[in-house]
């Protein structure tokens, strides 16, 4: 169904008495030839069927929408990002294998699910870990700019978009200046050591961790 859907789609937003896809001037290029040889070299060895498109031009640097069904999860299309009008489809039988697919892998930048039961939703936002999670969309997340965008683990690390951006370049350096008369009051950290030594030394290491709600600004994470 999804892939009927999105045929039908695709005819509509570039129509082949129009030139389709390829003569479009609504349709982006690759980057540049490296790029270019290298999803062509990708859809290839791919061991998935091609059930969209697949056309390319060289000279334009230009691939048609590309959608390639029956893909295993060790098909070339599936080692590297993609960065191209390439969509390999995997399929799955429920939820849980399709948490275990991603989870087996690296960490994404972005997870991108589209439904509409709430109880989905978090059961995702729960068992998997990403840069960020969107709902139902692929694009606007980067228009809220309260958001910071960042990757996790493989994906990257570190956080960009205004004040994200220049705190994840600013180091904060502590900086600690005892004056010389508490010396006197920190005798017991020296030897001989004494139970009531000890602990007044470790006191500092059995800090509490405050309440969630003593801290709202935590209750979220």
């Amino acid at each position: 169904a999804f892939v009927e859907a999105l045929k039908e789609v695709y005819a509509e937003r570039y129509p082949e008495e129009e030139g389709g896809a390829m003569g479009s001037r609504s349709y982006g290029r690759i980057v540049n030839r490296m790029h270019f040889d290298r999803l062509v070299g990708m859809m290839r060895r791919s061991k998935g069927k091609v059930v969209i498109g697949g056309e390319t031009d060289e000279d334009r640097l230009k691939i048609g929408l590309t959608v390639v069904v029956d893909v295993e999860g060790d098909d070339a299309l599936m080692e590297d990002e993609l960065f191209g009008p390439v969509l390999p489809i995997v399929s799955v039988q429920d939820i849980d294998e399709a948490i275990d697919f991603v989870n087996a892998r690296d960490h994404p930048l972005s997870f991108y699910a589209f439904t509409d039961r709430p109880e989905v939703k978090q059961k995702l936002i729960d068992e998997t870990l990403s840069g960020s999670i969107i709902f139902n969309d692929t694009f606007d997340q980067l228009a809220v700019y309260e958001l910071p965008f960042s990757g996790v683990g493989e994906s990257g690390y570190g956080y960009q978009v205004l004040r994200y951006g220049f705190d994840g370049f600013t180091h904060l350096r502590s900086s600690v200046d005892l004056p010389k008369e508490l010396e006197t009051a920190l005798r017991p950290r020296y030897a001989p050591y004494t139970e009531e030594t000890t602990a007044f030394m470790a006191a500092n290491a059995y800090l509490p961790i405050p309440a969630l709600e003593q801290t709202p600004e935590l209750a979220h994470l």
